[in-house]
């Protein structure tokens, strides 16, 4: 484990997350994460935009898309469990179609 340190962290972090880093370790590397070592993970591109503004906005946008993302999934398991409790009530007879 290590730590990362930079003034772009909330950018970098979303960075990390990102198909970049993924191709970049499987192209390279050929290891899974848990197996980069410093050396590697000092020779990753990282695109960062200069303006410090930038980075904030694309790193706010990528977040909240993660929130949409989180809250759309939540509320497909809670449909998929009502369409589960009502196939059931329709398999044991409790409830009955006309």
């Amino acid at each position: 484990m290590t730590v990362f340190r930079t003034s772009f962290s909330s950018y970098v972090f979303l960075q990390f997350q990102s198909d970049l880093i993924k191709r970049q370790i499987h192209e390279n590397i050929g290891a899974t994460i848990n197996q980069i070592t410093n050396k590697n993970l000092n020779s990753f591109k990282i695109p960062i935009p200069p303006c410090p503004e930038e980075q904030e906005a694309i790193a706010k946008v990528l977040s909240d898309m993660d929130s949409d993302i989180s809250a759309l999934e939540q509320r497909r398991d809670k449909t998929k469990a009502i369409k589960q409790a009502m196939m059931q009530e329709l398999l044991t007879g409790k409830t009955r179609l006309k």
